[in-house]
């Protein structure tokens, strides 16, 4: 809904009630804008203050859930919950609160922006190693010599819910409150998600390892001890139980520990319509022909073991055969059965089956045992950025 179509229809314009909050709060915007008395005016900015949900379809990809695009990348998320409100002032001139708060333009979402976020990391770690903050965020914009892209890709920081605050300014002279004003925030206890991706084109461009480590500590100081808000000076912006998650690119070696264990994506094949052969089907049948009599079964197969497995004595010989005597007779039918079953169907067809089920079954096995460690999609979750720093400490980068 644009501006232009509120100027044309005004108050004329029906809201259906089942609209997002960004259309309804448009409206009160228009309604605050256009009112002829204070009560109008005042009426509109309250319910304007009510829309604080989701204001659309959650449409925000964060760069810590892409996969790694080059080899020596590594995707890192971080979530974590307010302690104080955080505030960025939005730029946009055209809203029906007076103080309101910078969201994500498609999404409705309290955010501050990946720029700001860049700046305010920037910050703490040019303090911490110069040289290391140059290469991953890119040279200074006085520095025309030595111009340099950075390292990294920086996402938004995305709140999941805005509400209000309020602060007093104070007459100089008397001391006294003037007038509150009222301001857009989000409060403590909010879900925050934020992303970045870094990397490097060849080995040791950045020293990714050292890198990675600077980026984590001053993260955790910059939401833990600075605050990331337009009134840090106010203690906004502070953050705790910081939880982070990695995705590495194949070049990159992390303790497997930490991994989270995905399910086997491929889907399962057709399933053969007749079961496989038993085991030792090879010695009783040839060429989908039973070769010998029910009553030779014992014999053919005892003979057949022991060759296969080189136990030729006569004592061994007549242990064999008193094994068999107890199954020979059932899988001799079982045989026999699958076997009538193949002459009166598709015998290549069923092969092709077996032998792909049997592929998929043998996959599906290393996957769960110990191959879903080791997958380029795996997943390195932490529930804190202490544990992040122990295994990157131990990290390789082939």
């Amino acid at each position: 809904m644009s501006y232009d179509l509120f100027a044309e229809f005004g108050n004329n314009l029906i809201i259906p009630p089942n609209s997002k909050d960004s259309f309804k709060r448009q409206k009160e915007t228009f309604n605050r804008y256009t009112a002829r008395t204070a009560v109008e005016k005042d009426s509109a900015k309250d319910k304007a203050k009510d829309l604080t949900g989701n204001w659309g379809a959650d449409i925000y990809v964060c760069p810590g859930d892409i996969k790694p695009f080059l080899s020596r990348s590594i995707s890192v998320k971080v979530k974590w919950t307010t302690t104080t409100p955080f505030f960025s002032r939005s730029n946009s001139e055209f809203s029906a609160i007076d103080n309101p708060i910078e969201r994500d333009s498609l999404s409705g979402k309290p955010v501050l922006h990946g720029s700001g976020m860049k700046g305010l990391l920037r910050s703490v770690m040019y303090e911490k190693d110069i040289n290391i903050t140059t290469k991953l965020f890119g040279n200074d914009r006085l520095d025309d010599k030595n111009i340099s892209a950075g390292r990294m890709v920086f996402g938004d920081v995305i709140f999941d819910k805005a509400g209000s605050d309020i602060f007093a300014p104070h007459d100089r002279k008397y001391g006294v409150v003037d007038h509150p004003v009222t301001f857009e925030v989000v409060p403590s206890e909010t879900k925050a998600e934020w992303g970045f991706i870094i990397f490097e084109y060849k080995r040791n461009e950045i020293e990714i390892k050292k890198s990675l480590r600077l980026l984590l500590e001053s993260l955790y100081e910059l939401l833990v001890y600075y605050g990331m808000s337009a009134k840090r000076s106010s203690n906004y912006g502070l953050a705790e139980n910081i939880k982070l998650e990695f995705k590495v690119g194949s070049s990159i070696k992390l303790n497997s520990d930490y991994t989270e264990k995905k399910e086997f994506s491929k889907p399962e094949p057709e399933k053969p319509k007749v079961s496989a052969l038993p085991v030792w089907h090879e010695a009783l049948v040839k060429d989908n022909k039973m070769i010998c009599q029910q009553s030779e079964a014992v014999k053919i197969l005892s003979e057949y073991q022991a060759e296969k497995e080189n136990k030729n004595s006569p004592k061994q010989k007549a242990n064999l055969e008193k094994k068999w005597s107890k199954k020979a007779l059932k899988l001799y039918d079982e045989c026999k059965k699958i076997i009538e079953v193949l002459a009166n169907s598709e015998p290549d067809k069923i092969k092709e089956q077996t032998e792909t089920y049997n592929l998929w079954l043998k996959e599906k096995n290393d996957w769960d045992k110990d191959g879903w460690k080791n997958s380029p999609d795996s997943i390195y979750k932490f529930d804190s950025i202490d544990k992040a720093l122990s295994v990157v400490q131990n990290m390789e980068v082939i």
